[in-house]
């Protein structure tokens, strides 16, 4: 299972540092043992300053915001809430 979040903002000045997150989880069944196991990795993070909102993935290649809108179904009110909508 594979599942995208925001985790929490960071504000400096009048910049916000919003990392995005895929989170995954593993199961399988070994002879008699079930293993369950889990991660957190860094995917994207979104910047929030007077110039826009832009996202970047972690190669500092630019993503579209309405491609992580898709994967993350409350980031338009995250972005709201930082006011980060009103820069674009």
């Amino acid at each position: 299972m594979e599942t995208f979040m925001t985790d929490k903002p960071l504000s400096i000045h009048n910049i916000t540092f919003i990392p995005v997150v895929c989170h995954r989880i593993h199961s399988y069944y070994n002879a008699m043992t079930p293993w369950v196991y889990a991660n957190k990795e860094p995917m994207a993070i979104i910047i929030c300053d007077t110039n826009g909102t832009r996202a970047f993935d972690m190669s500092a290649k630019e993503i579209s915001i309405i491609t992580l809108s898709k994967k993350i179904p409350d980031l338009n009110t995250l972005l709201l809430s930082h006011s980060c909508l009103n820069n674009t």
